[in-house]
């Protein structure tokens, strides 16, 4: 996938990580508000609802966390169950998934469905939350561009020069 659609997931994964927020802490207004931004933000990515559903904000919000959000069972906004075979699945109503977003899905729902049969509490919101927040940050230079610290204390970058076998030879024999 390119760059645009990974700062699309980034900001899908951000949005449940804040409805799951808001939600704990009972905060309705700005639950409701985040479930909306999260509405749009999936069907801005290429998610088509049946006919019939394209004004359900609930629909595509429950498909979001359905497939990013905790893993434990949760209500599902608009009354939807995470139970993929009931008839009330939000996947039941999704007219088409975008390609690129299949592998991530069906690996999502494994993630999800290992952590629930462990009994283990486990959010891919919560786990890619801090991944998802640095890629919608502005692009910085690739690390070959910016300077580092070697293993000596010193400053390298492109100019300088450059760090040599003997100098982390030597390192070895101070460990």
């Amino acid at each position: 996938i390119n760059r645009q659609q990974r700062i699309q997931i980034a900001e899908v994964v951000l949005a449940v990580g804040e409805y799951q927020r808001c939600k704990a802490k009972g905060q309705e207004v700005a639950t409701e508000q985040v479930k909306n931004r999260l509405a749009e933000l999936v069907l801005k990515f290429g998610v088509e609802l049946m006919d019939g559903n394209e004004d359900d904000k609930d629909l595509p919000a429950a498909v979001a966390l359905l497939l990013f959000g905790d893993a434990k069972q949760q209500d599902l906004p608009g009354g939807y169950s995470t139970n993929e075979l009931s008839e009330a699945s939000p996947i039941r109503k999704i007219k088409s998934f975008p390609q690129e977003l299949v592998l991530l899905g069906r690996a999502a729902v494994i993630l999800k469905g290992i952590a629930k049969k462990l009994d283990i509490p486990f959010s891919l919101a919560e786990r890619w939350g801090l991944g998802a927040a640095q890629l919608t940050m502005e692009p910085s230079l690739p690390l070959w561009g910016k300077e580092v610290v070697d293993a000596m204390g010193e400053i390298r970058s492109e100019t300088k020069k450059k760090l040599r076998f003997r100098q982390v030879a030597s390192l070895f024999k101070e460990w």
